[in-house]
């Protein structure tokens, strides 16, 4: 496994705390995949903005989604496409803008603890 970011063709992303992680696979190449991930970073790090660099923008939406994914395990909702889609700042990661969930394992969250890196 790889701790270098690939942003190009299809990827599977792994964010992790300690043990316990959530898989995205994230189509690069689709056409809305890198632009709705930078969306979607600038509407929850409003410091950010369009001339943020694209890596600095994934890796903060992968923590802002680990952080969710953390809440939604918490809060014990049914569905984490369902709580994606009606959460403020993310889109559907059903794959319709190049973005799902591959595979989730509840971790508990802590910056401390933040790793990403290529399935």
């Amino acid at each position: 496994m790889s701790t270098e970011l690939i942003t190009t063709g299809v990827q599977k992303i792994i964010a992790s705390y300690a043990m316990n992680e959530i898989i995205f696979e994230i189509d690069f190449d689709h056409p809305e995949a890198k632009k709705t991930i930078k969306e979607m970073a600038i509407y929850l790090y409003p410091s950010f903005d369009d001339e943020t660099p694209f890596k600095d923008c994934l890796i903060l939406w992968l923590q802002m989604a680990s952080f969710y994914s953390h809440q939604f395990y918490c809060e014990e909702f049914g569905d984490l496409h369902k709580y994606f889609l009606n959460t403020e700042g993310f889109c559907a990661m059903d794959g319709s803008k190049g973005i799902s969930i591959y595979s989730f394992n509840y971790f508990p969250y802590s910056y401390d603890d933040f790793e990403i890196k290529m399935y």
